[in-house]
């Protein structure tokens, strides 16, 4: 069925094809909508399709009503002379084929409810034609990672639908760079997955950037990363700053850090720099550890006591996942050169000068001085013999939410009730800070041996403040009254927590 013929009727027109036809009927809508297909749009196109899973199936519908670009078109595109078009173009992803019948079925509803993996929208600013996109990573590439993700709702041909996808956006290079479309992924991110914090338009992070600019902001010039963390800031996070470089107090500590926060599960931004760009990224999961990765441990120790020693994860060689407005979503990088899949010679010998991370903002301790917080109630329960004699530790260090926490204890198969009351109906904060101690092998059976859980709240880096327990070798010390306490309990292993979904 003609896009055309339907478009002189003024209805959404709609197409199903496979990946095959796909650039066919996207270029052919972009044509009809926008009334022109410049010759850049191929080279676009495929460097984003390609890394979709070439299995899947599309519904391309035109024209669409994107409110992500139809707040960036009355802002600036429609003030200008040259005539952009209101109306997008959307591409929806089914795991199946798909018929126009089944829209229409309440079983083959059911059905493709089940298979759909989201979709992308295609707008008028041509060459970066890409806009807001959420994609489940099932339907790309990626294989063996874990990323952070959160629900995304849709209606296509009537039909309401909902995928776990990561926001993505291209930047438009007008009202928008790297860094506004970053801290409009991030945002989005928080408002679909928590109540406390609401959507954000691209028009309201301009607006929120002019108030301490001396400057237009459009068309955008780029940010640097002060402004980045005041608008986090600005929108209700308890923003922390990290710079690589080790004259910072943080350097020593930096990719340690960077893995905490990524296992906590907490998108941030990670800025990287060369001699000649700056560019912003959204970090949001890892490449799976696999248990080769876990035996390479073997002779290293981020600290070693009189009894014990301590390999620390965040020395497992991996690369991370992230969201990179050049790049389709979902790429992977390496830590020590993270822009070296760039063809450009400008984005050559890049590394990581800093991160921005957006806390909830009564979370007032943060990694490095929960590091420093671990390794000293380690230091002083290896006194009392808490932690054995001549062990090698494996451990990990992650931020959470005490709801999350309690709720992986009680769907633990590895504790008994006893146990799981002792954890659950102790006093918590909302959030805490869970150090995991495991060996090799027990890591690999993605059992932990040992946990230290502190109050995220309480920046007091005094244990008898920040200390909630000690759960380890049949031992559980708590503190009352400024003094440590111990008691026997019946707890040897419990399986790993996770805040990631792996793909």
């Amino acid at each position: 069925m003609s896009l055309s013929d339907k478009k002189k009727e003024e209805i959404i027109s709609a197409v199903i094809c496979d990946f095959n036809d796909l650039v066919y009927w996207i270029k052919k809508a972009i044509f009809e909508v926008f009334g022109e297909v410049p010759p850049e749009t191929d080279i676009y196109l495929d460097n984003f399709l390609n890394n979709l899973n070439p299995n899947m199936h599309y519904y391309v519908e035109a024209p669409y009503v994107d409110k992500f670009y139809r707040d960036t078109y009355y802002l600036y595109y429609s003030t200008k002379h040259r005539a952009y078009s209101r109306y997008c173009i959307r591409v929806s992803l089914f795991s199946i084929p798909i018929k126009n019948s089944m829209f229409r079925e309440t079983e083959a509803i059911k059905l493709i409810q089940q298979k759909y993996c989201g979709y992308f929208v295609i707008r008028p600013t041509f060459p970066k034609l890409i806009g807001r996109t959420a994609i489940n990573p099932s339907a790309t590439k990626l294989e063996s990672a874990k990323v952070r993700l959160c629900k995304n709702q849709a209606s296509v041909n009537g039909v309401k639908f909902e995928v776990d996808a990561y926001p993505y956006s291209s930047q438009d290079e007008e009202t928008t760079s790297c860094a506004e479309i970053t801290l409009w992924n991030v945002l989005e991110y928080f408002s679909s997955r928590y109540q406390e914090y609401s959507p954000v338009l691209p028009s309201q992070i301009i607006k929120c950037l002019s108030a301490q600019s001396y400057e237009r902001q459009t068309p955008s010039h780029g940010l640097v990363s002060t402004q980045i963390a005041f608008t986090l800031k600005s929108f209700g996070f308890g923003t922390q700053m990290y710079m690589s470089n080790t004259k910072y107090e943080h350097g020593e500590f930096f990719r340690q850090i960077f893995y905490d926060y990524i296992l906590s599960g907490i998108p941030f931004i990670a800025i990287i720099e060369n001699e000649y760009i700056s560019h912003a990224i959204s970090v949001i999961g890892q490449e799976s550890i696999s248990d080769k990765m876990v035996m390479s441990l073997k002779g290293k120790c981020s600290f070693l006591t009189k009894t014990n020693s301590y390999i620390d994860l965040s020395d497992i060689a991996r690369k991370f996942v992230a969201i990179d407005d050049n790049h389709p979503p979902y790429s992977l990088y390496d830590f020590n050169n993270p822009l070296e899949s760039y063809n450009s010679e400008k984005f050559k010998n890049t590394h990581i000068a800093g991160m921005i991370v957006p806390l909830f903002n009564k979370v007032y301790l943060d990694a490095i001085n929960a590091r420093r917080i671990v390794k000293f109630i380690i230091e002083e329960l290896e006194h009392e013999s808490i932690f054995g004699v001549n062990n090698e530790y494996l451990k990990r260090i992650f931020l959470t939410s005490s709801r999350s926490f309690k709720s992986h204890i009680a769907n633990s198969k590895l504790l008994n009730e006893s146990a799981k009351n002792a954890f659950i109906k102790r006093k918590m904060p909302k959030f805490v800070w869970v150090c995991e101690l495991s060996t090799r092998e027990k890591f690999i059976q993605g059992k932990a041996l040992g946990l230290i859980v502190l109050d995220a709240t309480e920046p007091n880096e005094n244990i008898f403040y920040s200390l909630i327990f000690v759960a380890i070798n049949g031992n559980f010390i708590t503190q009352r009254d400024l003094k440590l306490r111990r008691f026997d309990f019946s707890f040897s292993e419990i399986n790993l927590f996770n805040n990631l979904s792996e793909v």
